[in-house]
């Protein structure tokens, strides 16, 4: 464990058992929350890189009927 969350045990473990009990409540739903928004992210990322994977070859497809001039001209 990290010095600083020994510290706060400590300082947390001279409460009286109720507040103890608030903080340690706390602690664990934010722990959980922080799990959630974890999977809910990572499902994200993945829905993401399926779609990528998919657009990538239409992209692709495009890319090689416009040929290789990669020059581009602007007139203003």
């Amino acid at each position: 464990m990290i010095r600083l969350l020994e510290t706060a045990f400590k300082q947390i473990s001279a409460l009286p058992e109720r507040e103890q009990n608030m903080y340690a409540k706390n602690i664990l739903e934010e722990v959980e929350s922080e799990k959630k928004w974890d999977n809910l992210l990572s499902e994200y990322e993945q829905e993401i890189l399926h779609d990528i994977s998919n657009i990538s070859p239409a992209i692709n497809d495009a890319n090689d009927g416009i040929g290789h001039n990669t020059s581009l001209k602007i007139n203003l």
